[in-house]
């Protein structure tokens, strides 16, 4: 039997009273039947970090980390470990260079329609938004509910997605703005979500991430995502025919 997936925590995004950032994942991890484990600053610095399967960087307002850390961290990456960022995380991944990105702030909190558009191990198990046929070099998308999941943004940037990187789902019309992206750095496997798929409502609200505000089906997304960076997700596996476009 394999062990659980083990995941590190960092427990350095300044957060300050912001809702749904590192308790409600670090129980939702728990619930999910992974192994999780908060990591310090000072873990990262000293290099503490390299028998966890994949390390999460969680929502906050900025991450305090100096460039000791992030060679670390890109090190472990490299060796073939996982990383995940959610909001801040995925600020963090485009910032310290883990990945081509770069974002686009447009500060607003709520409930927004993310649209599945990729075929991955992350989107394994949900349908995909359909798609009507290029023409003049614009792909327009239907008006129906398949492909789209209802997740709390609060603040995360657009993320826009350099050479190599996979747009997994996006927020407008055109695919122009990532809201998930994955992709690599040496043998590891990184995946950025700007919004907070771990939560359900506007965070003044204090609402937890069952909340049927948004989609049920999200802790799901999370696991997957956690699976496909700590190499545990099956190498054949590219999604299911089920979640092919129109599936």
């Amino acid at each position: 039997m394999k062990r659980a997936v083990k995941i590190g925590l960092m427990n350095i995004p300044y957060v300050g009273k912001t809702v749904g950032t590192t308790a409600d994942i670090e129980g939702l991890y728990a619930g999910l039947g992974f192994e999780v484990h908060d990591i310090s600053r000072a873990d990262i610095e000293a290099g503490l970090f390299h028998d966890y399967d994949m390390l999460h960087c969680p929502g906050g307002h900025h991450v305090e980390l100096g460039p000791k850390g992030i060679r670390n961290l890109k090190r472990y990456i490299r060796e073939g470990h996982g990383f995940f960022g959610i909001c801040m995380g995925s600020h963090f991944i485009a910032d310290a260079k883990i990945l081509p990105l770069k974002t686009k702030i447009i500060r607003a909190h709520g409930i927004y329609s993310m649209r599945l558009v990729k075929r991955h191990p992350i989107t394994r198990g949900f349908r995909l938004v359909p798609r009507s046929p290029e023409r003049a070099g614009c792909n327009p998308v239907p008006h129906t509910e398949v492909g789209r999941i209802k997740v709390h943004r609060g603040n995360g940037a657009y993320l826009l997605a350099g050479k190599g990187v996979d747009v997994i789902g996006t927020y407008d019309n055109d695919d122009e703005f990532a809201g998930v992206v994955a992709g690599s750095l040496g043998r590891g496997r990184v995946c950025g979500i700007s919004c907070h798929p771990q939560t359900v409502a506007d965070a003044s609200e204090g609402l937890q991430y069952r909340d049927l505000k948004t989609d049920s089906r999200l802790p799901k997304l999370i696991k997957n995502v956690a699976l496909w960076c700590a190499g545990r997700s099956r190498k054949s596996e590219v999604g299911n025919r089920k979640s092919e476009v129109g599936g």
